[in-house]
């Protein structure tokens, strides 16, 4: 009876769908978020207000690791605000606020983590086992496009315990350093850049066509094999590709002009995001929670050179104007 029993319950397992979510969306809000606040911190940094900036960076501690639950590249950003007040502000405040900040981050995940360990929350039975050390995604990142492999986590997932995993996941790194040399490293590290950060579709098609329930118009232009997917494609490419050119060109300026405003920040976290990738498992759609920032970026490019363009285009349409419209364009 209880190997029957044992069974139905394995075939009814087998016929339930399993729901799981992944976070890129999901953390959206909290680094829309951690950007309000922050330029409250400045509005109230600069007004002297210190009772609301206190009340301000709390709220960026605790959002930040609210962040950090729902995918852990969201701390980039509040790091980057540290940063950005240890430099700009320039003052022993500057410690001290960049540190209060850093305590409310520490408290909530410490409190958290005591909570999961004395409240039985999560069945550690098999914590060992499947417990991955960080070096599996750095292992993960040095093989392809660097983006997620089964056999590399068949490959860990074979060792019992997560000091063996860890020493025979440096092995595997050690190796395929050796493999690629100087010269090698530098063209997979170009090959993962590009695959990470043109796509703008962040691989929305790819989890837009995984299993539909229903079947509408729309599949024709976001499904791969759909009509006009190549619309849909172009438009989110050429999307990226205006952003980064965006992203560059404000480097740029920003290194001749040595202007330190908000976009500072969001140029720090976004290269802090590409360094960190660069290294770890990456994929498109790990950009994705950072596309407030690019976009930021985009626009605070966009308003700053309007002027300059503006002139660019008159100075263009009069050159090629016809002799009768010139006075127009005058």
């Amino acid at each position: 009876n209880i190997s029957k029993a044992t069974c139905v319950s394995r075939n009814s397992l087998r016929r339930r769908a399993i729901s799981f979510v992944y976070t890129d969306t999901l953390s959206l809000p909290v680094i829309s978020g951690i950007l309000l606040l922050f330029e409250f911190v400045n509005q109230y940094w600069e007004q002297g207000k210190k009772r609301n900036l206190y009340l301000v960076l709390a709220a960026i501690g605790i959002l930040a690791f609210a962040g950090f639950l729902l995918k852990p590249t969201v701390v980039i950003l509040p790091m980057a605000c540290m940063l950005y007040m240890l430099i700009v502000k320039g003052k022993k405040t500057a410690l001290l606020r960049t540190g209060f900040l850093l305590l409310i981050f520490v408290f909530c995940f410490c409190f958290y983590h005591q909570a999961m360990n004395h409240g039985n929350i999560v069945d550690q039975t098999d914590y060992d086992k499947e417990n991955f050390p960080y070096t599996h995604w750095l292992m993960m990142g040095l093989q392809g496009y660097g983006n997620y492999s089964l056999a590399d986590r068949q490959y860990t997932s074979s060792f019992e315990t997560k000091e063996e995993k860890q020493k025979a996941n440096m092995a595997l790194i050690r190796t395929r350093l050796q493999e690629y040399g100087a010269a090698g490293l530098a063209a997979h590290q170009y090959i993962k850049g590009v695959s990470t950060w043109y796509n703008g579709k962040y691989d929305m098609d790819f989890y837009l066509q995984r299993n539909p329930v229903h079947h509408s118009w729309m599949q024709s232009m976001f499904f791969k094999d759909g009509k006009y997917y190549f619309l849909y494609s172009a438009y989110c490419t050429l999307y990226q590709f205006f952003l980064l050119v965006m992203v560059g060109l404000s480097l740029l300026q920003g290194y001749k002009s040595c202007q330190l405003d908000s976009a500072v920040v969001w140029k720090i976290a976004i290269f802090g995001l590409y360094l960190f990738l660069s290294f770890w498992e990456t994929k498109p759609r790990y950009v994705m929670h950072f596309t407030p920032m690019l976009l930021l970026v985009a626009v605070d490019t966009v308003v700053k050179n309007k002027e300059r363009a503006a002139g660019y285009f008159l100075t263009l349409l009069r050159s090629w104007a016809p002799l009768h419209l010139r006075k127009w364009v005058l």
